[in-house]
């Protein structure tokens, strides 16, 4: 036959994308079932999203002038956002207007790309955020802080007082938007 049944839906060849997802949003990871169902994961094929949203993310930034800290942080940020349930161009988005697209940083964390734990007036990172001084760290670590404090945001308008600046929502809005992503629905809901 020229599908396989899996969790009650048919995946036919080439579906992996399809199936990720899926497996996503019940909280399971494609690598662990392909591991278990390697025939399966075979005949569906290896999902292309995370290297297809890196590839574009990434060069979008590059057409910004972005900085190579930003850059280099994106095959780090998107496979997290995804298995987080977020759109990935919502974080690289907010990095973006939070940093200046990637240029400027805590000098004690040199991947808090967000502010995230920098208050007002100062350069130093709080204890939370110091020592993100790796891609992979401070895209896992930002992720998971990120989704304890706004787990149940949908969108930008549901994030409350986020920032002190009143234009802030705007910025990062359009600084989302020029990343292809939505600011209105900031989880991750495919192409």
């Amino acid at each position: 036959r020229g599908y396989i049944k899996f969790a009650g839906k048919k995946y036919g060849k080439g579906d992996g994308d399809r199936l990720y997802m899926d497996l996503l949003e019940k909280g399971r990871s494609f690598e662990q079932w392909a591991k278990r169902w390697p025939t399966l994961a075979a005949f569906v094929g290896k999902p292309k999203v995370t290297g297809l949203l890196t590839r574009q993310l990434t060069k979008a930034l590059r057409a910004r002038g972005a900085g190579p800290k930003l850059i280099e942080l994106v095959p780090y940020l998107v496979p997290e956002a995804l298995k987080a349930g977020w759109d990935p161009r919502f974080f690289v988005g907010l990095a973006g207007h939070e940093q200046t697209w990637g240029w400027t940083s805590p000098a004690n964390s040199p991947y808090n790309l967000w502010g995230w734990g920098v208050y007002t007036g100062t350069q130093g990172a709080q204890s939370f955020s110091a020592g993100w001084d790796t891609p992979q760290k401070a895209a896992k670590e930002f992720v998971e802080q990120f989704s304890e404090g706004y787990g149940g945001a949908r969108g930008l308008q549901d994030m409350g007082a986020y920032a002190a600046s009143p234009a802030w929502e705007a910025g990062v809005g359009a600084a989302v938007r020029a990343m292809g992503g939505d600011p209105a629905n900031i989880r991750w809901s495919g192409f």
